[in-house]
Order: structure tokens, then sequence, then C-alpha cells
């Protein structure tokens, strides 16, 4: 969602970081495999929430954030300047997505890779807050 906030809003956000987003491309998301891999782990994960309310925000999550077709197109073409934060070993991203946005977009576009997985803050936050710290020190 803050990245469709920083598109709508450019004028208003300066700079963006994002943690471990889900950048997929359309034709990812329409893969087979890729959908069977999804149905998989929305049963897996919509077992741990036994309300309705959960398993309705659950749905939603994963409809506007993990699953949307438009977060590749809208951060290649973001003129807000971004910093990608991602874990080496994440298995949730796309890593070759986001090395290439950042390729494609290297005006405005940063991507960082440190060491952890998906939830780099649990495991690696003595090594992600200096990152952290130089990012948010960088003057846009």
């Amino acid at each position: 969602r803050s990245l469709n906030y920083a598109d709508r809003f450019k004028k208003s956000v300066k700079k963006l970081i994002l943690a471990s987003p889900p950048i997929y491309k359309k034709e990812e998301l329409e893969h087979p495999a890729f959908k069977e891999g999804i149905k998989v782990f929305e049963k897996f994960v919509g077992s741990r929430h036994k309300g309705a309310e959960q398993k309705k925000q659950f749905g939603c999550s994963m409809k506007n954030i993990v699953l949307s077709t438009k977060n590749y197109d809208v951060l290649s073409k973001l003129t807000t300047k971004t910093v990608i934060l991602y874990g080496e070993l994440d298995k949730f991203i796309s890593a070759k997505n986001i090395e290439d946005i950042a390729k494609k977009n290297a005006k405005h576009i940063s991507a960082i890779k440190t060491i952890g997985n998906h939830p780099m803050s649990r495991d690696k936050y003595h090594k992600l807050v200096p990152i952290l710290e130089e990012v948010l020190n960088e003057t846009v």
C-alpha cells in the first residue's frame, strides 16, 4: 500500500523505504505453478487464522499487496527516491525482479541486499539498524 500511496501522492512523499516487497510480474502471477503455490500458502496460513475477520484481512492483504499485478509496473516508473531492502535468504520475494527494477530505474530506485530472510528485522536486527540509519540520514 505504501507504494501506491507514494505513486498517488508524489509531491508529498519525498522518500520511500520498502522492506522485502512482493514485486512480481504479471506473467509470474499468472503462471500455474505460482498460483498453486499461493493456494498452498493461503491454506496453510489461513488455517492459523481462526476468526472470520482475520481470514478476511489476510485475504485482503494477499489480493492488494502480494498478488497485485501493479506493483512491478508502478515501481518501475516511480519517481520518488526509493530504497528497497531485502534479505539474501528471502524465499518469498523475487530478488531478480527487485534487482531488475533497480537497474531500469536507477535514478530513483536503489536495492540493498542484507543478511537475513523475509522477516529481516527479527533475525538480523543488529545489521539492519545501521542500514536504516544511513538511508534515513541521506538527503533527498
